[in-house]
């Protein structure tokens, strides 16, 4: 009896002590706890942060291939022994309908752009671009009146460019050869992505009345990228006169620009000439200075570029200024309708010296850029005093047939 009760104090003990000590045993530390809750908020921090860092890195590898794409055209690499090759081409044929100014209505090959670009290695590249629809031209001279041939004007040669690019770093660059100079945004956009038919006046002017870029010369171009910025610094033999030939003195023409995107949907941008640019054989001042902007939220795209200009073709100085303001509205993926208007004052000190351009037009992507048709119709009205390479006022009616690979 005496053990029976002993067993049953025994057993009455553990149901009693024995939860409370299971309990005691499992009651959670709050130290260990808040170390816990403590690093799992660190291990989700870390997961955030490292989804981000690949955001970026994916960002900026498209953006490295994109500036490849823009500078060496669009295509795959094909392996040529010691080195990849790319080939790369734009025919655009024009027909123009002319009501005034003089101007023959009639077909036209615009470009026939042929483009060979290659990698010898991931951080070395090259390109060659010429263009056999170009019309060759001679430089004249007057001899008792009479117009003179005095030889082949070079800038009419089918060589476009040829370049050899350093990658020095993923942000900075070095390309070296005969090459487009740093003016103009529009002017600097390629020939197959162009919202109009033609260039805006200011990229079509003479090269030594006024003209922004949209013209070559040979020297070095330094090129600095960041994630929302660039720079850009050339040093050429003249600014844009000595194209497919040597520099006929010692002294070097410098341009820049500067372009920052920081704004959303807003493209900023300045580029001008440094020193004492010139142009020519005799080295006439030449001088730059123009602004750009772009917006572009969703389907539509607003650009505007302003220029000021400093020339002496005759010795005396003459200064002109104007730009451009150019609205694209894009309908759907296959049709763009554009709006632009162009102003240009070829010499500022003189009255009704001025052309107005006033342009309507449309665009239909067949394959994006590289099948498209455009149309443009251009009211030009010139001023009475206006330089005779203006011509005197038109009406145009311009078409595009393109093909880009």
């Amino acid at each position: 009896m005496r053990n029976v009760c002993c067993v049953v104090f025994l057993a009455l003990m553990v149901g009693v002590a024995g939860p409370a000590a299971i309990a005691q045993d499992h009651a959670p530390d709050s130290a260990t706890s808040e170390r816990l809750e403590r690093l799992q908020r660190q291990q989700a921090e870390l997961l955030a942060r490292l989804e981000e860092l690949q955001k970026e890195i994916v960002a900026l590898r498209d953006e490295q291939n994109r500036a490849r794409a823009s500078a060496q055209g669009s295509g795959a690499l094909v392996a040529t022994g010691a080195a990849k090759l790319k080939l790369d081409g734009l025919l655009q044929q024009w027909f123009t309908t002319a009501s005034g100014g003089g101007v023959n209505s009639g077909f036209s090959m615009r470009r026939a752009e042929i483009k060979l670009s290659g990698e010898i290695r991931p951080d070395v590249h090259w390109f060659v671009m010429v263009d056999p629809a170009k019309t060759l031209s001679l430089t004249t001279t007057s001899v008792g009146g009479t117009a003179v041939a005095t030889g082949v004007r070079q800038s009419s040669q089918i060589l476009q460019d040829a370049v050899i690019s350093y990658a020095i770093t993923s942000g900075l660059s070095v390309d070296i050869g005969q090459q487009k100079v740093p003016l103009s945004m529009m002017a600097l956009r390629s020939s197959a992505q162009l919202p109009t038919v033609e260039r805006p006046l200011m990229n079509t002017l003479p090269g030594d009345r006024g003209r922004m870029g949209d013209i070559r010369d040979i020297g070095i171009r330094i090129r600095a990228k960041a994630a929302k910025a660039e720079g850009t610094l050339a040093i050429l033999n003249d600014s844009g006169s000595s194209m497919n030939s040597s520099n006929d003195d010692n002294r070097l023409d410098t341009m820049y620009r500067l372009v920052n995107e920081g704004l959303a949907n807003t493209h900023l941008g300045v580029a001008g000439t440094l020193l004492n640019s010139s142009t020519g054989r005799n080295k006439t001042p030449f001088k730059r200075l123009g602004f750009e902007l772009a917006w572009t939220p969703s389907n539509h795209i607003v650009e505007a570029e302003y220029g000021l200009a400093l020339d002496a073709p005759g010795g005396s100085a003459i200064r002109s200024r104007g730009g451009y303001i150019c609205y694209v509205h894009r309908c759907s993926p296959s049709l763009d309708l554009v709006a632009r208007f162009d102003q240009w004052i070829p010499d500022t000190a003189v009255s009704d010296n001025i052309e107005r351009d006033y342009t309507l037009g449309a665009n239909w992507y067949l394959k994006q850029h590289g099948a498209k048709l455009q149309l443009s119709l251009v009211r030009k009205v010139v001023g009475a005093n206006a330089p005779s390479f203006l011509g005197t006022s038109r009406t145009l009616i311009m078409t595009n047939a393109q093909i880009a690979y």
